[in-house]
Formats: C-alpha cells, sequence, structure tokens
C-alpha cells in the first residue's frame, strides 16, 4: 500500500487547492463586480456574467451563485448559496458571508487575495462536499474563518459513504469496510492564511478536535483478498 500513499497524498492537496482557488475566484470577482453595481444589476446581470466567465476560464466546471447582497461602507459580501460542480468532485452550500473585505486592491490589474482578504472574516452553513473517487459525502453545519485571527472552527463535520450499506458491500465481491465519522467541533490555531490563499502552503500551529466518532462496518461473509501465490 506504501507506493500509493503519495499519489493519495498530492491528490487531496490538489483537490482542496481548486476549491480554495475558485471560491477566492469567486470572491474576488463578485466583490470587483459589487463596486460598480449596486444589489440590482449584481443579481440581474452580474451573477450570469460571472458564472458564464467561470464556465469559461473552467471547461466541464459549473457554478451556481444564488441570491447576492453587498455593502461597500461595511466591506461585506453575501450569497444565499454556493454550488460548485467538477467532473472529480461537488461543493454545494447555504448562505456565505464574507465580512471585511478590501475593495481598494481590488481595483488594481492583478488583485492579491492575501491582501484582498487581510482582515476579512467567513461565515457559512450547511456545507456539502461530495468526491466521486472514492464515493464520499463530506458535510459541515457552520464554517467560520478569520485571517486577522489565524483560525477556522467548523461545527457538525460529517463523513458517510454515498451509497447504503446493501449497496455499498454489493459493490465489490471481497470484505469491505464502510466508515462513517462525526465531529462535533473542529477548531484550528495558527493558521497560516497569506500562504493559503496564495497558494504556497498549507500550514497551521494547532488542530483540536471535539468528542470524534467513527463508526466501522465490516461485511464478514465475504472472502478476503489474499496475496498473490498465498493460500
Amino acid at each position: 500500500m506504501e507506493p500509493h500513499a503519495e499519489p493519495r497524498k498530492h491528490s487531496l492537496k490538489w483537490t482542496a487547492a481548486r476549491v480554495a482557488a475558485a471560491l477566492g475566484l469567486f470572491g474576488v470577482v463578485c466583490a470587483a463586480l459589487a463596486i460598480l453595481f449596486g444589489n440590482f444589476m449584481l443579481n440581474s446581470y452580474a451573477r450570469t456574467k460571472i458564472e458564464k466567465a467561470f464556465a469559461a476560464a473552467h471547461p466541464g466546471q459549473v457554478l451556481r451563485i444564488g441570491p447576492m447582497d453587498n455593502s461597500w461602507r461595511e466591506g461585506r459580501l453575501a450569497t444565499a448559496s454556493l454550488l460548485l460542480t467538477t467532473p472529480d468532485f461537488a461543493l454545494k452550500t447555504g448562505p456565505i458571508a464574507i465580512h471585511h473585505v478590501r475593495w481598494a486592491p481590488l481595483l488594481s490589474s492583478k488583485p492579491a487575495l492575501p491582501e484582498v482578504f487581510a482582515q476579512a472574516s467567513l461565515e457559512a452553513s450547511n456545507l456539502t462536499f461530495r468526491v466521486l473517487h472514492p464515493a464520499m459525502n463530506c458535510g459541515c453545519a457552520r464554517l467560520e474563518a478569520s485571517v486577522p485571527a489565524a483560525t477556522l472552527s467548523a461545527k457538525a463535520i460529517s463523513l458517510w459513504p454515498q451509497m447504503e450499506d446493501e449497496a455499498f458491500f454489493a459493490a465489490r465481491p471481497f470484505r469491505n469496510t464502510r466508515f462513517r465519522v462525526v465531529i462535533p467541533e473542529c477548531r484550528v490555531a495558527g493558521l497560516s492564511y497569506p500562504e493559503l490563499l496564495g497558494g504556497t502552503a498549507y500550514r497551521a500551529q494547532s488542530m483540536h478536535l471535539s468528542g470524534p466518532e467513527l463508526e466501522a462496518l465490516v461485511n464478514r461473509t465475504s472472502p478476503m483478498i489474499r496475496p498473490p501465490g498465498r493460500p
């Protein structure tokens, strides 16, 4: 199993980077248009333009944005929902709000995400992340992030297979293990947001998990996979 560990690690990092890049692009484009347009134009015209521009820049991927609201004075940008689908995964959320966005850097020709969101905080709820390979779902009831405080907190995290148990075990003729994970709360401190937003590193000082639960179910009636040449 050791030769497969490194590719899987890089694959997970690449998926996380793509999600962060997509959300960062969404925030930058929406914030720039929020400067130029009011809520009416933002929802009736700009929102569709953002979705079309994203599809053109990322073939095979689809971005759908719910009703939006912005406040220039408060540096606030919000949307009722967000849906991002790609050939590898899908991300769906409920309401999202970004506070204390620095609008001025958006006027430059190449705005840098660490500068735009240097004082920003994020609130999001009802997140669902669906991965096709392996076919797993990951949910989060509420997500809060603060760039100045370098913190991230997530509540009611859950991980479960997309198939029911009967279909899950029927998909393979050999013995298999089904996992379900529930984490009431996860808190990350010392998160380097400038490096994360810049796509250069993913690191934090500490992570605290509150009351994690793991449920594992094995179909022991199915035969085990044995190495070649062994009885």
